[in-house]
């Protein structure tokens, strides 16, 4: 645990990873004083959200101080009313999540029919909370070319976030961004929707994709000294507060255009031999369309007929993208495959750029002309070699001489659905959900394309919300979220074919654990000095990750201190049916099983590792059996208590400890 104070702030933080549903909203609060400077209490003060026009009142305490402790974000008209003041009124009071505004209110004597409205040039409100981060607003969004409309990379706008560059291309994506915000880690900050926990259980640098931009009404970002009652991340937050309904009815409909015509050629394809390469820049299609609409929800004359009680919106995106994947390697030439290595006498070969011998392993000499002849081939050895793709015809790029273009496509899908019910003067429930299937092929999943996978993802957030005011000054945030992302499947793609299959290459040695294999036609991970890599990866797979949250916060207002403390229940876990994705040789991630053929290392080596390969003389060979599904859960429980205490008109203190318990994963599968 990590103890950490400042000067009128003191949190108590928890080290990853744990998580707290909190609810985006924030607080306006202030003093009423007369033209002396003097306090006035008993003043009737109300809060107007603009767009839907729904309010919260309060009264001044002894000191003349009033808050507002739990406002949606928006943007706010505050009015003071007292008996012998004139009436206060300031509008355009923009507050965004977790801000905490002071507005003060200075009344002037008449009567309440006198209205003094306090215009632009007047002070603006000021931010009383000590962290540090800012608000990247719908507005912006706007006014900013956002390549492939991705809204998480704006949290680049704000100081002290660093890393991708703002300009990425990344429109059809789980990634986070990959920043490091203050300094830290680039997995260790999280990402919030309406305050539904929105980061991957299985990987904390991913989110539950990329959101709509036309449904974002601010985003967040969170750097450092925050109150205690954000917790978990101890490198930042990024939090998306989604657009609700308004007063009035409002929608939008767009597509975003980009195709190939408009693009020139790559260097490496208007070097290429083939036709189809060097004539023409590869394909490169996206169409990124949607609409948006928002509004009251009403029936004239029987139901919400003032259009301030229910409120809607809804968001609809789709982006479909296709495009050329192009990729090179080293492969052996024809004659190498039948045991003729006498090119790489050559000092000037492309393979080695130096003259290459291989030896008899039998007599310790080399083969006559650098020729192994047949009665020493291996056929399991030439099959291994023949996995290999041909050379390309003319192509020759330093070592490489193989490209091939494959196609790619990728369907992204974003839902999102909110609804805002004003019950009455002290209930507010709320209701958002998100879905974003993203189906894409990836042809390149294996090097050489030896293995073609095609993903489904499932992602989805949701949350439910409870904000009940019993009184001015006792508020109570009971809400319900939920993420996923299963279940998601990596499985082969069939339009690979025979080329995707060791039984075309006649590669049958039996496996070491027969019957085990998810794909038992899958190539082994291949290693030959001198060649590229044939890595056909740790897929096929499944996976399905979910959090469920259950808390309830508490503010009271005593006095002038704002105490707000609370607890969450969460039960999250990931039934995980993903090989092993991370392996170092002579170990592998391949369940199908890993060759190292290297030109050292070995008793009976030739010296030259593709010669080994046709000698059938490996280094290492590697296998395992097909991991079972595992169902890892935890619970976890966080409680917090936190102050906010307006000592005076100039000073503010916020305090607070924050206590998290997270036992270490378990499965069912355990004895």
């Amino acid at each position: 645990m990590l103890l950490k104070c400042t000067v009128g702030h003191i949190l108590i933080w928890i080290l990853p990873s744990l998580i707290w549903a909190q609810v985006d909203i924030g607080q306006i609060s202030g003093t009423v004083l007369d033209s002396t400077g003097a306090a006035v209490p008993g003043v009737h003060v109300i809060a107007t959200n603009e767009a839907s026009l729904t309010s919260q009142a309060t009264t001044t305490n002894s000191s003349g101080y009033y808050t507002f402790p739990n406002l949606v974000v928006g943007t706010y008209t505050i009015t003071a009313e007292a008996a012998g003041f004139q009436k206060y009124v300031r509008k355009g009071i923009l507050l965004n999540a977790a801000s905490q505004l002071t507005v003060p209110i200075q009344l002037n004597l008449g009567t309440i029919t006198q209205t003094v409205e306090v215009t632009e040039t007047a002070a603006q409100a000021l931010s009383l909370e000590p962290s540090t981060g800012g608000t990247v607003t719908a507005t912006q969004f706007k006014q900013l070319e956002v390549n492939g409309r991705n809204p998480v990379y704006l949290a680049l706008l704000e100081p002290g976030v660093v890393g991708t560059d703002i300009a990425t291309f990344d429109p059809d994506s789980v990634s986070s961004g990959a920043f490091s915000i203050n300094g830290g880690r680039t997995d260790a900050y999280t990402v919030y929707v309406d305050g539904a926990f929105a980061t991957r259980t299985r990987e904390s640098g991913s989110m539950l994709g990329a959101q709509d931009m036309n449904s974002v009404e601010e985003i967040q970002v969170l750097t450092g000294n925050y109150d205690a009652e954000y917790g978990r991340s101890n490198a930042g937050q990024i939090r998306f507060v989604t657009k609700s309904g308004t007063k009035q009815f409002h929608g939008d409909a767009y597509e975003v255009l980009r195709n190939a015509a408009f693009d020139a050629n790559t260097w490496s394809r208007n070097n290429s031999p083939l036709a189809s390469e060097n004539s023409a820049p590869p394909k490169q299609n996206y169409n990124d369309f949607g609409f948006d609409i928002g509004g009251p929800v009403y029936i004239p004359g029987k139901f919400n007929t003032d259009r301030s009680k229910l409120f809607f919106f809804f968001a609809e995106e789709w982006v479909r993208r296709s495009y050329d994947d192009d990729t090179t390697g080293t492969v052996p030439t024809l004659a190498m495959r039948t045991g003729d290595l006498s090119y790489l006498l050559d000092p000037h070969n492309t393979f080695f750029g130096k003259s290459r011998i291989a030896n008899d392993p039998t007599t310790g000499k080399p083969f006559p002309g650098n020729i192994i002849p047949a009665s020493q081939l291996n056929s399991q050895g030439m099959a291994i070699l023949n996995a290999y793709p041909l050379p390309t015809p003319g192509f020759q790029q330093g070592a490489a001489n193989w490209i091939q273009t494959f196609p790619v496509h990728s369907n992204f899908n974003k839902t999102t659905f909110r609804t805002d019910y004003y019950i009455n003067d002290k209930n507010h429930l709320f209701v958002r959900g998100t879905f974003i299937p993203w189906h894409f092929n990836n042809p390149l999943e294996g090097t050489l394309g030896l293995f073609q996978s095609l993903w489904s993802r499932p992602n989805r957030t949701g949350i439910v919300d409870l904000i009940t005011s019993f009184s001015p000054t006792l508020l109570n945030d009971f809400s319900i979220s939920a993420n996923s992302d299963g279940k998601g499947t990596i499985y082969p793609d069939p339009a690979c074919g025979s080329y995707c299959n060791r039984s075309t290459y006649g590669i049958t040695y039996p496996y070491l654990y027969p019957g085990t294999k998810l794909f038992p036609q899958k190539l082994p991970t291949i290693t030959v000095t001198g060649l590229t890599t044939i890595d056909t990866g740790p897929y096929p797979g499944s996976w399905a990750g979910f959090v469920y949250d259950l808390a309830d916060n508490i503010t009271k207002v005593v006095g002038n201190h704002t105490i707000k403390f609370g607890a969450t229940f969460e039960h999250s876990g990931q039934n995980d049916l993903i090989q092993l994705t991370t392996a170092s040789p002579p170990r592998t991630n391949n369940q199908n099983g890993a060759f190292q053929f290297l030109d050292t290392g070995m008793p009976n080596t030739s010296g030259l590792g593709i010669a080994n390969a046709l000698l059938g003389n490996f280094n290492n060979y590697a296998e395992f059996g097909a991991k079972p599904e595992t169902p890892w859960v935890a619970n976890a429980v966080e409680m917090f208590i936190q102050d906010v205490w307006q000592v005076s008109r100039k000073l503010s203190l916020h305090y607070g400890l924050r206590y998290s318990i997270w036992p270490a994963w378990g499965t069912s599968m355990e004895p």
